[in-house]
């Protein structure tokens, strides 16, 4: 089993939060429709955009989210989300 975690990035790389409020413009949705949908805080949401870094799970939910809206597969959208704001393991194999 492989464990890891996310760290947090520094210098001129999009925070979590700030791409997920990118997303939200352009399929012209709000935070609260984020929240409804996904039942996550807003809390949670508030804290990623100030650059803190959601656990994984929050990470798939939004991503799985946002996907089935866009009627894409997950994988675009994890793509895409690496690919705008690259996500850092540290993991130890069992």
């Amino acid at each position: 089993r492989l464990y890891g975690h996310l760290r947090k990035m520094k210098g001129g790389v999009m925070n979590f939060g700030k791409w997920v409020s990118q997303e939200l413009v352009k399929m012209n949705k709000t935070q609260e429709w984020l929240i409804n949908r996904t039942k996550i805080s807003v809390g949670s949401i508030q804290r990623w955009q100030k650059g803190e870094q959601p656990g994984l799970d929050a990470y798939m939910i939004i991503c799985s989210s946002i996907a089935r809206y866009r009627g894409l597969p997950i994988k675009d959208v994890l793509y895409q989300a690496v690919r705008e704001h690259p996500i850092l393991w540290k993991g130890e194999k069992k």
